[in-house]
């Protein structure tokens, strides 16, 4: 059998084998919950199809057909951009909220659980510049 979509057939295995390990995990610890199972056959039977349209050639072709299209390209990067758009200003709230949370309180673990926010401020904001920098020396 060839494969003919690596990525899919990866994110297959993958999903496959979170399965897997769920099941035995569930069936070793004995804790058997009837969400987890109905999550756990659905995760399974997306590894499956995944699997099973990576060494589908017709599959395959129609898979990359849908990614390549212009249509779903620009109705992503609209997501992206909204998407961030309203979660840069979240977490700015969010890190303002915990500041004025630990200068009422003094609970140093409000300062830990605002700390991963942050950090992808900080991330986020030296990102920019250096996208910035890197277009602006392109274009």
């Amino acid at each position: 059998m060839k494969i003919y979509h690596k990525r899919n057939f990866f994110i297959g295995i993958a999903e496959f084998l979170l399965s897997i390990i769920v099941f035995v995990t569930m069936f070793i610890t004995k804790t058997i919950d009837i969400k987890s199972m109905i999550l756990n056959v659905i995760v399974f039977s997306l590894g499956i199809v995944n699997i099973s349209r990576s060494l589908s050639k017709s599959d395959t072709a129609e898979d990359i057909v849908e990614e390549n299209d212009e249509r779903n390209k620009l109705i992503s990067l609209r997501i992206n951009n909204m998407r961030y758009k309203i979660l840069i200003p979240v977490i700015y709230i969010s890190v303002v909220i915990g500041m004025l949370a630990y200068a009422v309180t003094k609970n140093i673990n409000i300062v830990i659980a605002i700390l991963p926010l942050l950090v992808l401020l900080c991330i986020w904001f030296i990102s920019s510049f250096i996208l910035a920098f890197y277009y602006e020396k392109k274009c």
